[in-house]
């Protein structure tokens, strides 16, 4: 599976900032309005730095007061920053690199904003200015060539054989946002991506599997093991059963096969009520047993009331046998006849 671009607020060799923060870019969002999440926010300075539900980085810049003299302290964000494996880092021509993109949403017009390439053994720095202008709540998208002949910064000291060197061995490329003013303004970044000669994304979002993309929807995070103590305690419908143990049943075979298991058997006024974990699309037949007859391999009968049950959503599934006698004990089996494939299953 691909991995997710991802912005690092980094301090690069000209006095930026430091700020441990790895934000993953998604998708756009459709609404122009939406909310900054506060799951991850980070000050540094005048500088807030926001990590937003939907991938994207929002800087804020606060107000300076006209008092004294002004501070105005770039911020600077690098691509997969750390990461060994990344994209964005090594030799951009074997790798058919021919450009950078991404989406901005600006309600001012910064004093700079540039576009910054590192070369690893050189350490050279590269630099691109960009103009941006206030979007009015819109989505802009910026597109770069990775041409020296696009106003990439051409000083005596950086000749076209450096600027060739370099792009074989990138160790970081990045965005630079300073302050226009000392008044208050935000700006967000999102979909950070490297080009190929055709236009389409290298490395491109992380395509999310069906367990990965629930888990995603659910709590924020694409793994089980990523899950904290709270996490592991949800449970939304108040079934019995986590909200975490849901999705892992409904979306891996195996998890499910070892989590199936008859629970929670009471006696109500009804009669005895039992649960299962059942799965979205299957269906089932519950057998029960006197508890004194178990010796009998013959003990275990259909109950008429618990025969094909479907199960329309995976849960902890009540059943309640109707017909019981006081004061006597019984033991339940469920089985899974088929999936939600049809497929005859074992018990």
């Amino acid at each position: 599976m691909k991995k997710n671009q991802q912005l690092l607020f980094r301090s690069f060799h000209y006095s930026m900032l430091t700020v441990g923060l790895i934000v993953g870019l998604a998708a756009m969002p459709s609404d122009a309005g939406a909310e900054l999440s506060e799951r991850d926010v980070r000050s540094e300075g005048n500088i807030e730095y926001v990590s937003n539900a939907d991938g994207s980085l929002t800087i804020n810049f606060a107000e300076q007061s006209r008092e004294v003299q002004p501070r105005f302290t770039r911020a600077a964000l690098a691509a997969d920053e750390g990461v060994a494996d990344s994209h964005f880092r090594g030799d951009y021509i074997a790798g058919g690199v021919a450009g950078v993109t991404f989406q901005v949403r600006a309600d001012a017009t910064p004093y700079r904003a540039r576009l910054v390439l590192f070369g690893a053994q050189s350490g050279r720095i590269w630099w691109r200015d960009i103009d941006i202008a206030p979007t009015g709540g819109d989505w802009v998208n910026v597109e770069v060539a990775l041409s020296r002949n696009d106003m990439w910064d051409r000083n005596v000291f950086r000749t076209a054989a450096n600027w060739e060197a370099d792009l074989t061995d990138v160790d970081v490329i990045g965005l630079e946002i300073q302050p226009g003013s000392r008044d208050a303004q935000s700006y967000t970044i999102a979909e950070f991506l490297i080009l190929d000669a055709a236009g389409s994304a290298i490395g491109g979002e992380a395509e999310l599997s069906p367990l990965e993309r629930e888990l995603l929807d659910t709590f924020g995070v694409t793994s089980i093991s990523a899950l904290t103590a709270a996490d592991r305690l949800q449970d939304s419908d108040g079934d019995g059963m986590k909200d975490w143990e849901r999705i892992l049943a409904e979306h891996d075979d195996s998890a499910y096969i070892e989590m199936f298991e008859v629970r929670n058997i009471t006696a109500t006024d009804e009669g005895v009520k039992i649960r299962f974990l059942a799965r979205k699309g299957s269906v089932y037949d519950v057998y029960r047993a006197k508890t004194a007859n178990l010796g009998d391999p013959d003990a275990f009968e259909l109950l008429p009331a618990g025969t094909e049950i479907a199960a329309d959503r995976t849960e902890n599934k009540p059943f309640v046998d109707v017909d019981t006698q006081p004061g006597v004990n019984y033991a339940y089996r469920v089985y899974r006849l088929r999936a939600d494939n049809n497929t005859p299953m074992g018990d």
